[in-house]
């Protein structure tokens, strides 16, 4: 079964712990912008992920697609084309905040979803650019049928 997600907010990486000292004892926790974030992506997926918990092998494709800066939106007065040599569609993303930390927020959001992230046993995760037009958002693929370990490692590193 094939699930598609698409989460229409600005993607938030996963924050750093905060720490605190209660009663002399030290104490991690997460911000609230996260709670909130993570209970907004469970919502999402609450919508099309079936009632029960996912269970065995699960494979994640996660993009997660920022605002365009203006620097790659501005027009050419000469030739009418993007400066900088940028196209109007998706650029890659190769700034903060890093991959995995986009990817640690999706799975904190799908933790009642399934039973552990280590069921997370192939997926593809990017972080691009928003075309020209397009919305800041987060796109979410699950896949349950994964198939023959071997077979699909030959034909992904083919």
């Amino acid at each position: 079964m094939i699930y598609r997600v698409i989460i229409p907010m600005v993607p938030r990486p996963q924050d750093r712990p905060r720490l605190a000292t209660i009663a002399g004892h030290a104490r991690a926790y997460k911000t609230k912008g996260s709670y909130q974030w993570e209970a907004a992506v469970a919502f999402y997926l609450d919508q099309v992920l079936p009632p029960s918990v996912l269970t065995g092998a699960v494979r994640v494709d996660v993009c997660c697609v920022y605002h365009r800066p203006a620097y790659m939106s501005k027009p050419s007065k000469k030739t009418g084309g993007l400066l900088g040599g940028y196209s109007g569609g998706r650029e890659w993303k190769t700034d903060r905040p890093d991959l995995d930390n986009d990817l640690k927020s999706v799975f904190d959001a799908m933790k009642a979803r399934w039973r552990d992230d280590c069921q997370w046993c192939l997926g593809v995760v990017a972080k691009v650019y928003a075309a020209l037009g397009e919305m800041p958002h987060v796109e979410v693929v699950i896949r349950q049928d994964l198939g023959d370990p071997r077979e699909t490692w030959e034909r992904w590193t083919a």
